[in-house]
């Protein structure tokens, strides 16, 4: 839904495809939850989405907002798979529900910064290069000239 809020907003494609494939997937959203949520919370959640999409929530400018934003995929991979572990681990050790959560935040926060910054970034960065290089090559004219056909 917020890629073909995007798509709108930077006027890709027809407008008419990409509102029918909100709808459309606001309607797979509903339903994948079978329904055990009201149907105005998935119009809210597209509303939300539209704001933001439009730069309508200025509060999300804020700078604890985008870093949130920018470790997002990293954090929603290692959260859970590795939260469970060390939640489990900590309450097993003996330590109180709130400590063992805490720990696992910040364990999960750091974890998604260095992935990040250290592997993601710098990976997408190097990607970026090297498809500019070879549009470059596959632009630039071959300087094998044919031979003349006399």
């Amino acid at each position: 839904i917020g890629f073909l809020l995007y798509m709108i907003k930077t006027g890709v494609g027809p407008k008419w495809k990409n509102l029918l494939g909100v709808v459309v997937a606001a309607g797979v959203f509903h339903s994948i939850d079978h329904g055990k949520h009201n149907p105005a919370a998935t119009a809210l959640i597209i509303g939300l989405v539209t704001l933001a999409a439009y730069g309508k929530i200025p509060v999300l400018r804020l700078k604890p907002f985008v870093t949130i934003s920018a470790i997002s995929y990293a954090l929603y991979l290692c959260h859970n798979n590795l939260g469970c572990v060390l939640l489990n681990t900590f309450d097993q050790a003996g330590l109180p529900p709130l400590v063992c959560l805490a720990i696992v935040i910040v364990f999960s926060f750091a974890l998604a910064l260095v992935i990040t910054n250290r592997i993601e970034q710098p990976i997408t960065k190097a990607l970026r290069r090297l498809y500019a290089n070879v549009s470059a090559r596959l632009r630039r004219p071959s300087s094998v000239t044919e031979p003349a056909i006399s």
